[in-house]
């Protein structure tokens, strides 16, 4: 009896303090905001659990395409492309479940946090393509470039793929945390990414060393980290940018004379 009323002691004093920052609210609108969060924080977590699982794959493609070594493949000969497709399932259903909270939430609730909502449901797409383009990733096994012959270039690949893991990292922390900071650090790194890999796919273009074939692989490497750049960007962007800006470069504001 006394845990019972313990809890409604605390529920309520909690609900005052909504109140408090929403003082022309109804008492049916603080309770709502109350009792129905929890179906947005899950949708909040099914998001922070597939940028992770994204991290996971994007991990694990890499070893195996730049390493030859990989922790979700001990049996000799099996196919990466099919444990990251697994994988990428796994991150589509998160998405499905996630937005079905989204919509539960928006729907029963007569004051809902309608900003956090639209972001979220925003950054669905994002976290959906990182494992997308993972995939594809992998699937540059199909062109078979065991033997890549150009080291320099497979350092580079191997430097590109250091960096995302940062982002990753970075990335993680800044929507765990709301750390401006650390999505400020992300964003900054993207457009260093960009600028770098602008020019090496340049120099892969007019490099009349490279095998043909090398050559067409390590664009598709170069183009696909950009894109996982790209969107582990966007993502850190959600801490800092309004919500019309995700996933654009806000432009400055040009004074009329």
């Amino acid at each position: 009896m006394f845990e019972k009323t313990k809890k409604k002691i605390r529920e309520y004093w909690e609900m005052y303090r909504i109140w408090k920052k929403r003082p022309t609210s109804t008492f049916k609108e603080v309770s709502d905001i109350y009792h129905k969060r929890p179906v947005l924080d899950k949708a909040y977590k099914d998001a922070i659990e597939m940028l992770k699982r994204d991290q996971m794959m994007f991990n694990e493609t890499c070893n195996s395409l730049l390493y030859k070594f990989s922790f979700r493949m001990p049996k000799e000969g099996k196919n990466i492309i099919k444990v990251i497709s697994k994988e990428d399932q796994a991150v589509n259903k998160y998405e499905q479940e996630a937005r079905s909270f989204i919509l539960e939430y928006l729907a029963d609730n007569s004051a809902p946090d309608v900003k956090s909502s639209l972001v979220l449901t925003s950054l669905m797409i994002d976290l959906e393509r990182l494992g997308d383009y993972t995939k594809d990733l992998a699937k540059i096994t199909l062109l078979n470039p065991v033997d890549l012959r150009d080291e320099g270039y497979i350092k580079v690949m191997r430097r590109y793929y250091k960096t995302l893991m940062q982002m990753f990292e970075l990335t993680i922390g800044a929507f765990v945390n709301n750390d401006k900071e650390k999505a400020e650090k992300v964003m900054e790194m993207n457009k260093k990414f960009r600028k770098d890999t602008d020019g090496l796919l340049i120099k892969i273009d007019k490099d009349p060393k490279l095998r043909k074939r090398d050559a067409i692989t390590y664009a598709l490497f170069t183009r696909y980290f950009r894109r996982v750049s790209a969107h582990l960007e966007n993502i850190a962007s959600s801490v800092i940018s309004p919500f019309p800006y995700l996933g654009f470069k806000k432009r400055k504001e040009t004074k009329k004379k």
